[in-house]
Protein backbone atom coordinates (compact mmCIF):
# COMPACT_ATOMS: atom_id res chain seq x y z
CA UNK A 1 0.00 0.00 0.00
CA UNK A 2 2.92 2.08 0.96
CA UNK A 3 4.28 1.54 -2.16
CA UNK A 4 1.33 2.87 -4.33
CA UNK A 5 0.91 6.11 -2.47
CA UNK A 6 4.38 6.71 -2.93
CA UNK A 7 4.32 5.62 -6.87
CA UNK A 8 1.22 8.46 -7.07
CA UNK A 9 2.30 11.02 -4.63
CA UNK A 10 6.23 10.99 -5.03
CA UNK A 11 8.71 9.14 -2.18
CA UNK A 12 8.79 11.92 0.66
CA UNK A 13 4.79 10.93 1.98
CA UNK A 14 5.31 9.06 4.59
CA UNK A 15 2.32 6.43 5.48
CA UNK A 16 0.25 6.94 8.76
CA UNK A 17 -1.83 4.44 10.64
CA UNK A 18 -4.61 6.85 9.44
CA UNK A 19 -3.10 7.39 5.65
CA UNK A 20 -3.41 3.04 5.74
CA UNK A 21 -7.12 3.22 7.06
CA UNK A 22 -8.22 5.89 4.60
CA UNK A 23 -6.54 3.76 1.85
CA UNK A 24 -7.97 0.49 2.76
CA UNK A 25 -11.59 2.08 2.94
CA UNK A 26 -10.90 3.94 -0.36
CA UNK A 27 -11.54 7.48 1.19
CA UNK A 28 -9.03 9.53 -1.17
CA UNK A 29 -9.88 12.78 0.84
CA UNK A 30 -9.16 11.63 4.22
CA UNK A 31 -5.95 10.26 2.40
CA UNK A 32 -4.74 12.92 1.56
CA UNK A 33 -5.63 14.91 4.92
CA UNK A 34 -3.73 12.12 6.63
CA UNK A 35 -0.31 12.26 4.79
CA UNK A 36 -0.50 16.06 4.62
CA UNK A 37 2.00 17.12 7.85
CA UNK A 38 -0.34 18.60 10.20
CA UNK A 39 -3.91 17.44 7.92
CA UNK A 40 -5.91 15.56 10.54
CA UNK A 41 -5.05 18.48 13.57
CA UNK A 42 -6.30 20.98 10.80
CA UNK A 43 -8.88 18.52 10.01
CA UNK A 44 -10.41 18.59 13.62
CA UNK A 45 -9.69 22.12 13.87
CA UNK A 46 -12.18 23.27 10.67
CA UNK A 47 -14.50 20.06 12.55
CA UNK A 48 -14.89 21.97 15.96
CA UNK A 49 -14.92 25.78 14.08
CA UNK A 50 -18.34 24.31 11.73
CA UNK A 51 -19.80 22.86 15.53
CA UNK A 52 -19.30 25.73 17.25
CA UNK A 53 -20.72 28.07 14.23
CA UNK A 54 -23.59 25.33 14.43
CA UNK A 55 -27.03 25.38 16.21
CA UNK A 56 -26.84 21.59 17.23
CA UNK A 57 -26.36 19.98 20.61
CA UNK A 58 -25.61 16.79 22.12
CA UNK A 59 -29.20 14.72 22.91
CA UNK A 60 -27.71 13.89 26.22
CA UNK A 61 -26.09 16.95 27.85
CA UNK A 62 -23.44 16.09 30.82
CA UNK A 63 -23.57 19.27 33.20
CA UNK A 64 -27.39 20.11 32.65
CA UNK A 65 -31.10 18.94 32.34
CA UNK A 66 -32.43 20.06 28.89
CA UNK A 67 -35.30 21.89 30.96
CA UNK A 68 -32.29 24.05 32.35
CA UNK A 69 -31.42 24.89 28.32
CA UNK A 70 -35.29 25.14 27.92
CA UNK A 71 -35.48 27.69 30.79
CA UNK A 72 -32.26 29.55 28.70
CA UNK A 73 -34.63 30.42 25.86
CA UNK A 74 -33.09 27.60 23.78
CA UNK A 75 -35.59 25.32 21.81
CA UNK A 76 -35.18 21.85 20.79
CA UNK A 77 -36.32 20.66 17.25
CA UNK A 78 -35.92 17.99 15.01
CA UNK A 79 -33.24 14.92 15.76
CA UNK A 80 -30.21 15.40 13.32
CA UNK A 81 -28.65 11.45 14.55
CA UNK A 82 -28.16 9.35 17.25
CA UNK A 83 -26.26 11.80 19.33
CA UNK A 84 -27.05 15.49 18.27
CA UNK A 85 -30.33 17.20 18.14
CA UNK A 86 -31.05 21.02 16.13
CA UNK A 87 -31.70 23.88 18.22
CA UNK A 88 -33.10 27.37 18.18
CA UNK A 89 -30.81 29.26 19.88
CA UNK A 90 -31.76 33.03 21.86
CA UNK A 91 -30.81 36.44 20.56
CA UNK A 92 -27.73 37.64 21.76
Amino acid sequence: MGDIIRGMLGDSIKVTPAGRAAFDCGDIENLIVAITPGGIEAQEAQGQRTFVNSKTLPKNCVYCKREDLEAMGIKFLDDVDELFVNVELPEG
